[in-house]
């Protein structure tokens, strides 16, 4: 079994029947909450590209017996395409090629099963139709009364369409004044408003621009700079001149506020005094701080004695107590 050759959304291959001549799949459909039915789907060998289309052969309960199979008057107008429309599995009333291949009718299944076609209200139906005609790349059939239909909904989605961009606009424009109404900042010798990646394509030719890796519109804080230029418009789109990237400072972690000499192994060595071992520890864990320096923590110290440290990689070693010179 291929259970990838029927490409419609609801259909549950259960088994293939292939022959010589004809790709042969049976699925499952569920077309209401309580109701599973067994599609038979076919189509012939040899065809371009995936093999086209499947031809719903026939629909049957579970038990085997047929519920549907199109019927002589409609099959001779054309052939009945398993295709889908509003999410689920439909079939399709297509015309053959060479009468034009359009799409004449559209079958949901609860409806078809029901034997309740004729409920499916118009402008329903021409949505049907036209969907299927899309997704199967066929021109639909639509009769006068439906042509007028169809024409309204286009219109209707042209209005909706128009509305929406109308409404972007707006929103791109509100959003582009607040960008403009930002203070400007300064980086070295250059200035320009503090906007985002994705906030400077908003901005007018010419602006100068600080970018930054985010802006706090409540506190209107910005955040650390990335690099300076000027927007300049081509038919592409926005772009940007005269840049200069902002160079990264690297990290600073603690830093001893004193330095102190001690007598030290016959010597003299040199102390550098923390505030805290806590600040010790994380400037040797997270900055580097060089192995075999001596430390002290400022919070130890009884007066002008220091508890030294000596700084290794993976711990920090008592030395001893010693006067600062």
């Amino acid at each position: 079994m291929n259970s990838n050759r029927v490409h419609v959304t609801g259909f549950v291959p259960v088994k293939s029947e292939d022959t010589p001549t004809h790709e042969v799949e049976v699925g499952e459909i569920q077309v209401a909450d309580d109701m599973v039915v067994v599609c038979h789907v076919i189509r012939r060998r040899g065809l371009p590209g995936d093999g086209g289309n499947f031809l719903v052969a026939k629909i049957t309960d579970s038990a085997g017996k047929v519920l549907w199979t199109i019927p002589a008057e409609k099959k001779a107008l054309g052939l009945g395409i398993l295709a889908e429309a509003e999410g689920q599995p439909v079939v399709a009333l297509v015309q053959k090629e060479y009468d034009g291949g359009r799409v004449l009718e559209v079958w949901p299944l609860a409806e078809l099963l029901a034997d309740s076609l004729g409920t499916i209200k118009l402008g329903r139906r021409v949505a049907l139709k036209r969907e299927v005609g899309f997704s199967l790349d066929r021109p639909g059939n639509f009769s006068e009364t439906e042509r007028k239909v169809l024409d309204t909904l286009r219109a209707r989605e042209e209005e909706a369409r128009r509305s929406e961009q109308s409404e972007r606009d707006k929103a791109r424009d509100e959003l582009t004044k607040s960008l403009l109404a930002r203070p400007t900042i300064s980086v070295g010798t250059r200035y320009g408003l503090p906007v985002t990646e994705a906030e400077w394509p908003l901005l007018p030719a010419g602006t100068f621009v600080v970018l930054v890796e985010s802006f706090d519109q409540k506190t209107g804080k910005a955040s650390r700079p990335l690099e300076t230029f000027i927007i300049e418009r081509k038919k592409g789109g926005p772009i940007k001149v005269r840049r200069q990237v902002v160079p990264v400072e690297p990290p600073t972690g603690p830093k001893p506020f004193r330095k102190v000499a001690v007598e030290f192994d016959g010597d003299f060595a040199e102390v550098a005094v923390f505030c805290s071992v806590e600040q010790i520890e994380v400037a040797r864990l997270e900055f580097g701080l060089n192995g075999g320096a001596l430390v002290a923590s400022a919070l130890e110290a009884k007066g002008e004695t220091y508890t030294v440290y000596a700084v290794h990689s993976n711990r920090l070693e008592v030395v001893g107590e010693f006067l600062a010179l």
